[in-house]
């Protein structure tokens, strides 16, 4: 992902039990990563209260919809926890689980 687009929330720049504010509602990226579609928005690291971007995958959205609703506009001031890290060996990358709070 292209990081001078913002600051991505990753294993780099968050860690496990942190959590995040929705700032604005998601927006559609296929533009990141050929033939896949996710969301993006802003959020707020609560233990720094830097801004940053989340992207959520189709199986995170999934997974979080029936929290959050399906109207995106009544995400924003809602809050996600980072609870697990997951490492994906065939890519030699690592992502997060969430939750929300």
């Amino acid at each position: 992902m292209d990081q001078s687009k913002g600051n991505y929330v990753s294993t780099k720049t968050c860690q496990v039990n942190d959590t995040l504010t929705i700032m604005s509602a998601p927006t559609i990226d296929k533009e990141s990563f050929p033939g896949k579609v996710g969301l993006v928005m802003d959020v707020r690291l609560d233990r720094t209260n830097d801004a940053m971007k989340l992207r959520l995958n189709g199986t995170q959205v999934a997974s979080m919809e029936p929290a959050l609703g399906d109207d995106a506009a009544k995400w924003i001031s809602r809050r996600i926890k980072i609870v697990a890290k997951v490492e994906y060996p065939g890519l030699a990358k690592s992502g997060f689980i969430y939750t929300v709070i």
